[in-house]
């Protein structure tokens, strides 16, 4: 992807001056599709094609709107974080990185709360009890977006003071709040 390779800067930038026109275009989406849910239905009695196409399709608009209030959450708090950190003077204070980190976890469980709403998936996670102090390390093999973000999840259900560092495949870094 040409994106990446431009500045951390330059693409947080674009990246986040699109993120609120997306926004707004996903609400119009979902908008048009529940307004054609009674067309949806209608038309169900007067045919034997299936109409659950249209409610799997109103599904998906949905988790996206989610996504994207996921995303615009994290760099709304990303950049309170910043203004904090007095311009990320202080970002490896132990305070910035706990706080950094309660953050990720609390956006990545929304994430996958919207992913349980409205697509109906089920994630069964572990006993972390063991992950409550390091340090430790967790070697994933990350082949989806979602893969990348389970360990904050996990240590962040365990409770302890643990600090995740990442180190992220450059895919992930279209995300402003993981980058």
């Amino acid at each position: 992807m040409r994106l990446l390779n431009f500045p951390s800067p330059v693409r947080r930038s674009i990246i986040i001056v699109f993120l609120l026109p997306g926004l707004a275009v996903s609400f119009v989406c979902v908008t048009l599709l529940l307004l054609f849910v009674p067309f949806g239905f209608i038309k169900s009695l007067f045919s034997s094609s299936d109409q659950d196409s249209l409610f799997r399709l109103i599904r998906l608009s949905l988790m996206v709107t989610w996504y994207l209030i996921m995303e615009c959450f994290g760099v709304l708090v990303a950049s309170v974080l910043w203004v904090s950190t007095f311009g990320g003077y202080f970002v490896k204070a132990r305070w910035s990185q706990h706080t950094h980190g309660r953050v990720q976890y609390v956006w990545t469980s929304s994430i996958l709360f919207g992913v349980r709403v409205f697509l109906g998936g089920h994630v069964i996670y572990p006993n972390c009890s063991d992950l409550q102090y390091g340090p430790f390390i967790i070697v994933a093999q990350h082949r989806s977006f979602f893969d990348a973000t389970i360990p904050s999840v996990l240590t962040g259900m365990a409770g302890g003071d643990v600090i995740l560092r990442h180190i992220l495949k450059s895919d992930l870094l279209i995300s402003p709040s993981l980058d």
